[in-house]
């Protein structure tokens, strides 16, 4: 199977997996609307999050490169090697998880410093229920990293769909009874459920579990000093979320609700786009590297690279022309007010800004790992970290909540600058001008066509303001696909050409 077609087949599971997490907050915010409560459940939620964006993605991120590095035929030297491993990552994140449950009051008093004292008591409830789901998840990440060298896509992108289904209908079915209690427990069974369903494919690959510590040995040794580094990276990536809510929380109830939701409505698109191109590609990236293929690994980043900037350059697009009817059509039932569909379609239309970047970033940091390239991306995204919350505080007195958004868009491009550069240094300079030259065009298509949407929005709301915005929505959205598809063929008919014939 070509890597496009696997792309594909996860692009999918990605689709339904993003659409769940968007349904799981629409469900919340339909049910309880956005104020106090829900703030502090999104942001003791922001654990379980972390937990599954920074552990598991992160140790899935080295095990590719270690195994490929280490490959031993073997397979009980291998199992040896890796059940060392996963007993001491569960053992580790069991400590970790243990140590904030212990101090989950304080946890939530730098989460939420300026929130009142129901608020802050709430929020130390839910992190302590949600704290044992870094051990599920981080132990999880390690099967999915074994499952993913193996090839084995599918069990591993289904997981999340469990995730975010456990919450969805545990709101739905209990949420009146309970309150957000509900959410809280949906999200910890869903942590269950991910690791559930990714072990017993785990064990079809040949692993069998040996009950040992991998303390010692060179493997173990490389295995720390490679998690370490790529842990801080997402530890760092995903500390923006914090960074928004404690200026949202500045601003007032309901802020920190609204940011949320418009930074899961750009993550649909991203996580659609990004993941199921590069995790298809991330074994084969390390496969050529290992090998000494420099120049093929340099070829397959830019293609993947031209192909993302393309997809979410179109998604962009279409949310910067339609941000309020997004919003519109998905807040416009339940108890969410009006005042906080405005504020969230205002931060999204912003975000939208952010989306190429943020959309490449996740694949220019997987080339630097395919290249056991541990520290770069670190210092790359520490600058980068700086720079978001440095703007975030400095424009918060002049652009008050689109502070948070632009600090954002502001960060993610000189992120994604920086990681062009260090890649082209470590690996035969994937980013030369046949890469921009391509991102050229895709830019310049996507100004005409967005003016393009943009009057024939505008003409909409003129001439057949009786049209429902959902059918609006739908109408924009299609014609500004349609006209992408047309622009695709013509641009970028030799990258999608390469990965259809390209193995896996």
């Amino acid at each position: 199977m070509s890597i496009l077609r696997t792309s594909v087949a996860l692009t999918l599971l990605a689709l339904l997996s993003r659409i769940l997490g968007l349904g799981r907050d629409l469900t919340v915010a339909w049910v309880f609307g956005a104020n106090a409560e829900t703030d502090a459940f999104y942001i003791a939620s922001s654990i379980a999050n972390a937990a599954y964006v920074v552990i598991a993605a992160s140790l899935t991120s080295v095990t590719i490169p270690l195994l490929t590095r280490r490959a031993d035929p073997d397979v009980k030297a291998d199992n040896y090697f890796y059940g060392g491993l996963v007993n001491l990552v569960f053992l580790v994140l069991a400590g970790l998880a243990a140590l904030g449950v212990s101090n989950a009051d304080r946890i939530a008093r730098i989460l939420a410093s300026e929130a009142s004292e129901a608020m802050i008591a709430q929020t130390a409830d839910y992190i302590a229920v949600l704290m044992p789901t870094i051990a599920l998840l981080g132990t999880a990440g390690m099967f999915s990293g074994l499952l993913n060298y193996n090839r084995v896509f599918l069990p591993v992108a289904f997981a999340p769909v469990l995730l975010n289904l456990s919450v969805v209908l545990n709101v739905v079915l209990f949420g009146r009874q309970f309150g957000l209690e509900a959410a809280v427990f949906g999200t910890f069974l869903g942590a269950v459920l991910f690791l559930a369903v990714q072990t017993p494919v785990f064990y079809r690959t040949g692993y069998r579990h040996i009950w040992r510590l991998a303390l010692r040995g060179s493997a173990t040794r490389e295995f720390l000093a490679s998690a370490w580094p790529v842990i801080a990276v997402a530890l760092v990536s995903y500390a923006y979320a914090f960074v928004d809510i404690s200026v949202g929380v500045r601003i007032g109830e309901g802020t920190v609700t609204g940011v949320n939701i418009a930074s899961k409505l750009i993550q649909l698109p991203q996580g659609i786009l990004a993941m199921g191109l590069t995790t298809a590609a991330y074994p084969l990236v390390a496969r050529l590297v290992e090998a000494g293929n420099q120049g093929a690994a340099a070829v397959l980043t830019r293609k993947l690279a031209v192909i993302i900037v393309l997809f979410s350059t179109v998604a962009a697009v279409l949310i910067l022309v339609q941000s309020d009817l997004i919003v519109s059509v998905v807040f416009g039932h339940g108890t969410f007010p009006p005042q906080a569909a405005a504020m969230t379609s205002d931060i999204l239309a912003v975000l939208a800004l952010a989306l190429p970047a943020l959309a490449l970033n996740v694949t220019l940091l997987r080339v630097l790992y395919a290249a056991r390239d541990w520290m770069t991306p670190l210092v790359a995204v520490l600058i980068a970290f700086v720079v978001k919350v440095v703007s975030a505080y400095a424009l918060l007195g002049r652009f008050g909540i689109d502070a948070i958004a632009l600090s954002t868009v502001v960060s993610v491009n000189f992120n994604a600058v920086l990681l062009m550069l260090f890649i082209n240094h470590r690996v035969a300079r994937p980013f030369n001008a046949n890469f921009w030259a391509s991102a050229a065009k895709v830019m310049a298509a996507s100004v005409v066509i967005g003016a393009l949407l943009s009057g024939l929005r505008y003409m909409t709301g003129e001439w057949l303001s009786e049209i429902p915005d959902i059918v609006v929505f739908f109408g924009i959205s299609l014609t500004g696909t349609a006209l992408f598809a047309v622009a695709a063929l013509g641009l970028l008919r030799k990258e999608v050409g390469y990965l259809s014939n390209l193995g896996r």
